[in-house]
């Protein structure tokens, strides 16, 4: 591979590196609202929102390396000439 090819990857594997993260916080945020509003004990609650924010971690995973790895890769060589300039067809 390339050099271009290799930040190319990179630079979409940054894109998605949030993903689980975010699905875990956000879970962790309803969860600790619910258990709030429904008067849980503090053991708990916290178990239940380890227990949560584990699972979305693990599917936010899950989700995040099925979209690294079913995201197209266009080859845009065609379109560029060995100075970087645009080739008009």
């Amino acid at each position: 591979m390339d050099h271009n090819h290799m930040r190319l990857l990179e630079r979409r594997k940054r894109k998605t590196k949030f993903i689980p993260p975010i699905m875990m916080l956000t879970a962790g945020l309803i969860t600790s609202i619910l258990c709030l509003v429904k008067g849980y004990e503090l053991v708990k609650s916290m178990f239940i929102l380890f227990i949560v924010m584990l699972l979305f971690a693990i599917l936010g995973t899950i989700i995040k390396s099925i979209m690294d790895r079913f995201r197209t890769e266009m080859d845009y060589s065609d379109y560029f000439d060995e100075d970087g300039e645009i080739v008009e067809k």
